[in-house]
């Protein structure tokens, strides 16, 4: 089996998207190894379209790695 090329994969404040955007996310790690990186707005943000802290968990699970949200995470 071929190792899977990495993928960074950013979230940032259009929330209104992240409901469509995170199952492709998921599809995506069958042939990638996904880092999530989150926008500081997007890591602190709660607002209608869900809180914050559940979103990042539900990132961490698919992507099975923290989500990195500074920019000395992401260098």
């Amino acid at each position: 089996m071929m190792e899977k090329k990495r993928l960074g994969f950013a979230m940032t404040g259009s929330f209104c998207t992240w409901a469509t955007v995170v199952p492709q996310m998921e599809k995506l790690t069958e042939f990638y190894e996904i880092y999530p990186i989150f926008s500081p707005i997007s890591y602190c943000s709660d607002n209608r379209f869900g809180r914050a802290a559940d979103w990042i968990e539900r990132v961490e699970k698919i992507c099975g790695r923290k989500v990195w949200h500074t920019i000395e995470e992401v260098e």
